[in-house]
């Protein structure tokens, strides 16, 4: 499954360029760790993606998030990176391996 998974996620990478992309430190922090090899990868193809910051709003809404149960707690992460994606508008978040999440 998580082959399948990684398999998808590099697919829609190879179209990328179709859709307008911001990420948030969690996602720059997240892809460089692992293998180095591969982290190295991932931050390049990060390189020319705004990044947009986690603000204190942000945190409190992931927070938030986790303390009503709207996601487990082994979800932390993909809870900052949806309520990032809430608090700077964004209209949808796609988070690798997971369903896009849409407003």
């Amino acid at each position: 499954m998580q082959a399948a998974h990684q398999q998808i996620t590099r697919e829609w990478w190879e179209r990328r360029q179709d859709f307008v992309l911001f990420v948030s430190q969690a996602v720059i922090t997240e892809a460089g760790r692992g293998d180095p090899g591969a982290a190295a990868r991932r931050l390049a193809a990060l390189e020319n993606v705004a990044v947009l910051e986690v603000t204190e709003d942000a945190a409190e809404l992931a927070e938030a998030f986790l303390e009503q149960r709207a996601l487990p707690a082994k979800a932390a992460v993909d809870a900052l990176h949806i309520a990032v994606a809430v608090v700077m508008g964004r209209s949808a978040t796609l988070i690798p391996g997971r369903v896009p999440f849409d407003r």
